[in-house]
């Protein structure tokens, strides 16, 4: 399991901040650690506020706090939902086949706080059928087994139907997108790193292009044509 952050810790220095590969011989980017701090500081920073949970559906959060990823077409689908309560693993529900291979090779949170869930796929499935209802009254009852059923609930972002569900579970919904701005605005010493890589990687890409650019060039070679 993950450990708590400890953000009065001396940084780690980084060797080679821009190396794509691991070494036995230096110390590089420890993607265990960049875990393990992110979720660190969220748990932290819940534990300090006034929330006593966070629902989440924006996959960028849901990545910094589970460090799990699915995939790009995913951005806007809004269907993974996880559920971060004060002094707990976190609870992410994904599409099935997700939620397996979670528990084959993520092994930093427990096995059954893997879950396959279903939502309306922002919209998808008509209001009517009640998934958003169902998936409320699921968080809620967790809530409840857990003592902090009368705490406000950060979410950060949501489809009408949903919030209007949550609330009819009797849930106090708050603004958890900001909180979490502010967590994950503090970089940790592994996403500088990480971060300095993906810059130079964009600077060199800009850089054969400018090369490459002058007056008459087409965007395809002209051998096509």
């Amino acid at each position: 399991m993950v450990q708590n952050y400890d953000a009065t810790a001396r940084p780690v220095p980084i060797a080679s901040p821009g190396a794509t590969l691991g070494t036995d011989w230096e110390q590089r980017v420890d993607f265990a650690r960049l875990r393990s701090e992110r979720a660190g500081k969220v748990r932290d920073a819940l534990a300090r506020s006034e929330l006593g949970s966070l629902i989440l559906f924006d996959m960028n959060n849901i990545r910094y706090v589970t460090a799990t990823h699915i995939g790009n077409w995913a951005r806007d689908k809004l269907f993974r939902c996880c559920l971060v309560m004060r002094g707990c693993e976190p609870i992410l529900w994904d599409i099935g086949s997700a939620a397996r291979t979670h528990r084959m090779f993520a092994p930093w949170n427990a096995r059954e706080n893997w879950r396959a869930g279903i939502s309306s796929w922002r919209g998808s499935i008509p209001e009517e059928v009640g998934v958003e209802r169902g998936n409320a009254r699921r968080l809620a009852g967790i809530l409840l087994d857990h003592g902090l059923y009368g705490d406000p609930v950060g979410v950060d972002v949501v489809e009408l139907p949903v919030l209007r569900a949550l609330e009819a579970e009797g849930l106090q919904i708050t603004d958890g997108h900001g909180f979490m701005q502010d967590i994950r605005a503090i970089k940790t010493a592994d996403e500088i790193a990480l971060l300095d890589h993906s810059a130079a990687l964009v600077d060199g890409a800009y850089d054969e292009l400018y090369r490459y650019l002058r007056s008459g060039i087409r965007e395809t070679p002209a051998s096509r044509w």
